[in-house]
């Protein structure tokens, strides 16, 4: 017998043609700064619906991360327009780099960086704990 995948959270699929633009999102979007303020924003918002991240991501402010471009300039140039590639690549080389600016376009401490990065795990750890071997939602203490 067959059986449909349903993903069990909102898949979205951001349409860029400019390779610049694509791998800015691409890094930015995975970062643990964006992706744990979505995640608290989404958690706060509607008793942790992961559901409303589409709204919140809106409000993310963008980073400029001048810097890269010629690193993806020289990466495209190469012939390598695998954009996986391209974000891991980015990503082990720009890190710490997007995180500082991420954390002066917020407006943000660097504890308050590390009090949300270690939320977002702790979130994490929670939703798992949560999830019940045969894949089911079990209960939860408070």
């Amino acid at each position: 017998m067959d059986r449909l995948l349903v993903p069990s959270i909102t898949v979205y699929f951001l349409v860029e043609e400019n390779i610049h633009r694509a791998a800015k999102l691409l890094l930015y979007l995975n970062s643990r700064l964006a992706r744990n303020l979505i995640k608290l924003w989404a958690w706060t918002a509607r008793g942790g619906y992961y559901r409303h991240h589409a709204y919140h991501m809106g409000h993310l402010p963008i980073p400029n991360l001048a810097g890269i471009w010629r690193f993806i300039d020289g990466m495209h140039l190469q012939g390598n327009s695998d954009l996986n590639e391209l974000a891991r690549r980015i990503a082990s080389e720009y890190k710490d780099h997007l995180e500082r600016e991420l954390i002066e376009a917020l407006g943000i401490s660097e504890e308050d960086y590390r009090r949300l990065v270690e939320h977002g795990e702790w979130l994490n750890e929670y939703v798992a704990e949560a999830i019940t071997p045969e894949g089911g939602v079990g209960e939860t203490e408070e």
